[in-house]
């Protein structure tokens, strides 16, 4: 028999549960011996009393108990769904408590010497179980934001993984919807399930006691942009990427680095995902050890701040959020989370709607625009300069943020084309790794030497 009305029920980490209503006349058949045949609210009813959690057991009791806890179960999850939508939370803000926190810290660049000096473990973590992300906002599922948001990358499966584990029950739910989009889209979705096996944060904490000094970011490219008159380099050290497969075959992260810098790199970006990128944590503590001055960008595809701290505790003096993947209070919540470590929020934005967005959001100070489209994964350098119209880029100018664009420069002309548009520093990885000697090619990238040291 087929499972009955099973879409919109899941099982996924920070989701609200979704059931289906029945009316008394619509109620569902059960079958007591097959899985697929107990609707999801006998399955919610299950996992909420252990006695119904053996099999056997399960299989000698009575259809109209199961249906009379069905009721319960709906009647439970409908009055917790009235308690949301009556109460009025301050979603855009902190709670007070996280406030105060955050100004008992510090939330400036002194936050090296003020925070981590000062603060105790205990205080700091509850700090960060505290950001979690809030998955509803005034009522609204988080995903209902994020469409509203223009968030196009879904931060996990619809109806969660294929297989839904209930005491000793499995189903499954096949949808075409858990199939996706794109190559970010997967991405984020792998990386959500790779976090469930994160070390505990409290770890990650004390490892935080004896990370080496956060480096100026923004302070550096800044000085880079003024000394050379040119756009400040960000090169990107990375073995491969899921389009063009392995880049690098003999590759040292550190050996790239130091050349990078040695060659007028400002800053210097490290790959740190594994599965599409080859990347490692490991690169970018090594790359930090090994005395390379330049600060370090943490490209990461972040979803939880946990990935923050882990970051910080490996060297890195910055970290990418993507706007296609987070909200606007994931980003408002992230980002006060690097000010308190010290670091460094490079907000990736893709078109206009991403870019507005981010311009809506106080306090950010560091922008980079992905001339890549997500959908078609074509690239235009052009998209840096339509989203740097005149109205935009005067904004930008007042509140003096630093723009990146990223993706697509190869040669002299492009770096000129995206400098005319107002950008102060580019990102280039492809363009520079594939070369016999990634650092030596930056002065062809920019058709002069940019070296200061």
């Amino acid at each position: 028999m087929a499972a009955p009305a099973a879409a919109g029920f899941f099982y996924a980490p920070f989701q609200f549960r979704q059931v289906k209503s029945f009316s008394s006349s619509d109620k569902p058949s059960i079958s007591l011996h097959a899985p697929l045949g107990i609707s999801p609210l006998s399955l919610f009813a299950i996992s909420k009393n252990p006695s119904r959690r053996d099999v056997s057991s399960r299989c000698s009791v009575d259809p109209n108990t199961l249906l009379e806890e069905e009721e319960e179960a709906e009647k439970e999850a409908a009055e917790k769904r009235r308690e949301l939508n009556s109460t009025n939370l301050p979603w855009d803000t902190p709670t007070p408590r996280v406030e105060e926190l955050f100004d008992q810290c510090g939330a400036e660049k002194d936050v090296e010497e003020t925070t981590l000096a000062s603060t105790s473990v205990t205080a700091k973590e509850e700090i960060s179980n505290s950001l979690k992300f809030p998955e509803c906002q005034n009522g609204k599922l988080a995903e209902d934001v994020a469409a509203v948001q223009g968030v196009k990358i879904r931060r996990r499966p619809p109806t969660g993984p294929s297989k839904h584990y209930v005491g000793p029950f499995e189903f499954r739910l096949e949808n075409e919807g858990n199939t996706p989009r794109n190559i970010l889209e997967k991405i984020i979705w792998d990386k959500e399930s790779e976090l469930k096996e994160r070390r505990p944060l409290i770890t990650i904490m004390k490892a935080l006691e004896n990370a080496p000094p956060v480096r100026d970011f923004i302070g550096t490219l800044k000085a880079s942009y003024e000394h050379t008159g040119m756009p400040a380099l960000i090169a990107e050290v990375k073995k491969a990427s899921p389009s063009r497969g392995v880049l690098r075959e003999n590759f040292d992260p550190v050996e790239v680095a130091n050349s990078y810098e040695k060659n007028g790199a400002a800053c210097i970006s490290v790959l740190t995902d594994e599965k599409y990128f080859q990347g490692s944590f490991e690169n970018l503590e090594a790359i930090r050890r090994a005395g390379v001055k330049c600060p370090l960008l943490c490209k990461e595809f972040i979803v939880d701040a946990w990935q923050i701290y882990y970051a910080r505790s490996k060297g890195a003096d910055a970290i990418l959020l993507i706007a296609a993947v987070l909200t606007d209070l994931d980003i408002k919540y992230l980002t006060k989370i690097c000010r308190l470590l010290g670091l460094a929020a490079l907000i990736e934005v893709h078109n206009e709607s991403e870019l507005n967005r981010v311009l809506g959001i106080e306090g950010v100070q560091l922008i980079g625009i992905n001339n890549r489209n997500l959908e078609t994964f074509e690239v235009d350098i052009s998209n840096t300069k339509s989203l740097l119209d005149e109205e935009r880029g005067e904004l930008i100018r007042q509140r003096d943020i630093i723009v990146v664009s990223e993706s697509g420069l190869f040669t002299p002309e492009d770096i000129s084309y995206v400098q005319d548009a107002g950008i102060k520093a580019v990102l280039v990885g492809e363009s520079l790794i594939k070369q016999d000697d990634p650092g030596g090619a930056i002065s062809g990238l920019f058709g002069k030497s940019i070296s200061v040291r």
